[in-house]
């Protein structure tokens, strides 16, 4: 990154760590709610991200990634729906495959 891209990219951090912190109690009183928005938060950040990218390298390299991501989450999602896991146990093991 460059020294502005860091500095972009350390705000976005900022917020995604700000959002987490304000959602934190949902976690045992609403947990389908907060898997809903830890997605979006991951969703956001994700996206805030990808705008930051200017570089051809840097985009390839975040989509590689991000397809990475995608085929891992494809896989624990099938294994979870074939033993019978809950949405809300499926969303949350979900949650916890996530990269920037």
């Amino acid at each position: 990154l460059t020294p502005d891209q860091a500095k972009q990219m350390y705000t976005i951090q900022l917020r995604k760590q700000r959002n987490l912190s304000e959602i934190e109690s949902l976690k045992t009183t609403d947990p389908a709610k907060y898997n809903a928005k830890i997605a979006s938060i991951q969703n956001g950040t994700t996206g805030s991200i990808k705008r930051l990218l200017k570089n051809k390298d840097q985009q390839k390299l975040f989509q590689q990634t991000q397809a990475e991501v995608r085929k891992l989450k494809a896989q624990k999602r099938k294994e979870l729906v074939s033993k019978g896991a809950s949405k809300v146990e499926i969303d949350a093991a979900l949650n916890l495959i996530y990269a920037e």
